[in-house]
């Protein structure tokens, strides 16, 4: 199985509006047949310069992943209105992607 966890900074008194935006995609997508997020982390305590959201995807394999990544990265006019909302909440190049295998 692998985990994939999506790493976020958010500018600050953003958070309820970008955790109410990744809410709202994960119902776009699953609609779409894409995973919703498994786990999503906000940080309460933590040391300057981690991520404010954490989120985690789980998949049979990386054939799944590549699937279900190429849907969601398709671009439609809903995820283009969206990216529009939630692009601006994120602090530049603090979008982080690992891809972890559980053993």
């Amino acid at each position: 199985m692998l985990v994939v966890r999506v790493s976020m900074i958010i500018h600050r008194g953003k958070r309820d509006e970008a955790i109410r935006l990744l809410v709202e995609r994960d119902a776009i997508l699953e609609a779409q047949g894409v995973p919703k997020a498994a786990r999503m982390y906000v940080r309460k305590l933590a040391s300057a310069g981690s991520p404010e959201i954490i989120r985690e995807y789980e998949f049979k394999n990386l054939t799944d992943y590549e699937k279900a990544w190429a849907k969601r990265m398709k671009p439609t006019p809903e995820s283009k209105k969206w990216s529009a909302q939630f692009d601006p909440l994120v602090a530049p190049g603090t979008m982080g992607y690992e891809i972890y295998e559980l053993k």
